[in-house]
This record gives structure tokens, C-alpha cells and sequence, in this order.
């Protein structure tokens, strides 16, 4: 599954995964129920629809989104968009789909 398909399965702030009830897990875990942004990137590499180089691009092409918006120095800030008070799902897959777009021609995952 692509990484914006685990954010829509579920969608999680302060850490790459959790499970059913909240706790921290892997997020590769079959225990897994929820994702961050680079946490869903992680799952999807580890279940093979993406190969570690264009996780890698995803990745850095979500900064390159954001960058029309927000001024990220470094790849860390991710992280801190991604877990802001107030942020939502909704603008974390706006960014991730249009950065799998761009890496890999996918128009809508389902």
C-alpha cells in the first residue's frame, strides 16, 4: 500500500505508528493501526510497494511541497509540521499524495 493509503487507514502525531489503542508500536507491526507521515513511508517501504530510494524521494518531495508554504531548513522539520498542535489528516494527505504524484505518477490512490 502506498504511504497516503496507511494515512487514510488511520493517522497518528508523536511518533511513526500506533496501534489500536494508542501505544508506540513499529510501523511495519501487524499491530499497527495508525501512521504519521514518515511513519506510513516506513510501512510502505516494509511491505514492498516502494523501493528505500523512492521512500526516500517521497519524503524529501513533502518538503518540497511544503516549501510553497512554509520554510523548511531541514528534513527534521517534517516532523514538526506533521506533529503541530491543530494540524489534521486531511493536510498531511493533501501534501503526501501530491509528493507520491510527483515521485511516482500516482494521481489518486484508493
Amino acid at each position: 500500500m502506498l504511504p497516503s493509503g496507511y494515512v487514510k487507514k488511520g493517522w497518528c502525531q508523536g511518533s511513526y505508528a500506533r496501534d489500536i489503542n494508542g501505544v508506540v508500536c513499529l510501523e511495519t507491526s501487524p499491530l499497527a493501526c495508525y501512521w504519521c507521515l514518515v511513519g506510513s513511508s516506513w510501512a510502505s517501504l516494509g511491505d514492498g510497494t516502494i523501493t528505500r530510494v523512492q521512500q526516500g524521494f517521497i519524503i524529501r518531495e513533502c518538503i518540497t511541497v511544503l516549501r510553497g508554504s512554509t520554510v523548511l531548513e531541514e528534513p527534521f522539520v517534517l516532523y514538526s509540521w506533521q506533529d503541530e498542535e491543530g494540524q489534521t489528516r486531511e493536510e498531511v494527505l493533501k501534501v503526501l499524495e501530491e509528493a507520491e504524484k510527483r515521485v511516482l505518477g500516482v494521481e489518486k490512490v484508493l
